[in-house]
């Protein structure tokens, strides 16, 4: 059976224009957030190496709180003291936000919890 085109554009059909995907779509987050995934977002479209590391240090400062808490949470079963829970939520924050590629804010979070927590495991297995 062969199958004939037909013109949607002549009905009145919309294509939708394409999305940006270098800011989260997500509504009620704060503009500060917004601005630091964008920032993020054109640095690695560009790739100049000094935006692109200035944008990765924004992004540290605004997960830094975030990624310190989960590894505080984690860290006294563990065995390990709030400085060396620090540093490796640093750690593990740092190959986050280079290696995740998913930019919804939520997902983010996930990948740096999930992130913080192998490098928690890495540290303390024999």
């Amino acid at each position: 059976m062969q199958q004939t085109h037909v013109d949607r554009t002549a009905a009145g059909a919309v294509i939708p224009a394409p999305r940006n995907f270098s800011a989260p779509q997500a509504p009620g987050f704060p503009v500060r957030w917004l601005r630091v995934w964008t920032a993020l977002g054109k640095a690695r479209a560009q790739y100049d190496p000094r935006i692109l590391a200035a944008a990765e240090d924004d992004v540290l400062v605004l997960y830094r709180p975030v990624a310190r808490s989960i590894a505080a949470k984690a860290a006294p079963a563990q065995g390990l003291s709030d400085k060396q829970a620090e540093r490796l939520a640093d750690r593990g924050l740092v190959k986050a936000i280079r290696n995740c590629r998913a930019w919804d804010i939520r997902g983010f979070e996930l990948y740096v919890k999930a992130a913080i927590e192998s490098e928690l495991r890495n540290t303390v297995a024999p």
